[in-house]
């Protein structure tokens, strides 16, 4: 995803009014779950925007979040139940996709081109970013663990869960989470694949990896898959940014 809106779908900014489409978004939202009405009410808000991507039928294939910001949000809940930002944007962070179709399977990235041709049509210049999941993080490091003759990795990655769950960003005495992360977030199967599939599915369309946030969901969710981590996915930037190799087993050895 590095060029302009080419797909054959429109971004629709949903309002109050649209009944229909928003009894479909509630339905669906698996992503970030709609908890009440007010909760809807603040992701309808003047620095919140909830697009029904429609294809040339007006059938939604889709509905993606994103928050309006001055500045980068540091957390789910500062997306979520965070202050209303009054003056202009400098952000425009996707926290949430969810797609409504299968005809658009393997095609989710023509939802986030088309919103954000729709962002950047009403707020040029307008940054681009995701908030999002680490979702086999835990579990990767578990087994990494494992596999290097760690005597107990199931408990060591449960105490890392429980020192998550209670210091926010959480401690990094015992693993370097961020490093870790980073590393996860580069690690590839057997087939060579990217293995995190948010990770795969954003730098597969023309993302650049950003950033790694520490405490950044410490819902039940959240630490139970990641320890509260999320990551950070940048769209159209200036410049493609050249990271450099993180050694896994040096972060393990610490």
């Amino acid at each position: 995803m590095t060029g302009p809106n080419d797909a054959p779908y429109t971004a629709h900014r949903l309002t109050e009014a649209d009944d229909a489409l928003l009894r479909r978004f509630v339905e669906h939202e698996a992503v970030v779950p709609v908890l009440s009405r007010g909760d809807l009410q603040r992701r309808l808000a003047p620095d919140r925007r909830l697009f029904a991507v429609l294809d040339d039928t007006g059938d939604a294939m889709g509905f993606v979040h994103v928050a309006l910001t001055a500045r980068f949000p540091a957390s789910l809940d500062e997306v979520l139940s965070g202050p209303v930002c009054l003056g202009p944007p400098a952000h425009g962070t996707f926290y949430g996709i969810t797609r409504t179709s299968d005809r658009v399977r393997g095609r989710a990235g023509d939802l986030l081109k088309a919103v954000a041709a729709a962002l950047h049509a009403e707020h040029p210049g307008l940054r681009l970013a995701t908030l999002s999941p680490l979702p086999g993080f835990r579990a990767w490091l578990e087994a990494a663990l494992t596999a290097r003759g760690h005597a107990d990795a199931s408990a060591a990655v449960e105490h890392l869960a429980r020192r998550a769950a209670i210091e926010t960003p959480p401690c990094e005495a015992d693993l370097p989470l961020g490093t870790l992360a980073r590393a996860y977030q580069a690690a590839r199967d057997g087939r060579g694949r990217i293995l995190d599939p948010v990770a795969r599915f954003h730098l597969g369309n023309g993302a650049d990896a950003h950033r790694i946030l520490l405490g950044a969901d410490c819902s039940w969710h959240g630490l139970s898959q990641s320890f509260g981590v999320m990551a950070s996915y940048r769209y159209f930037p200036a410049t493609h940014e050249a990271r450099p190799a993180v050694d896994a087993a040096a972060a393990l050895e610490q």
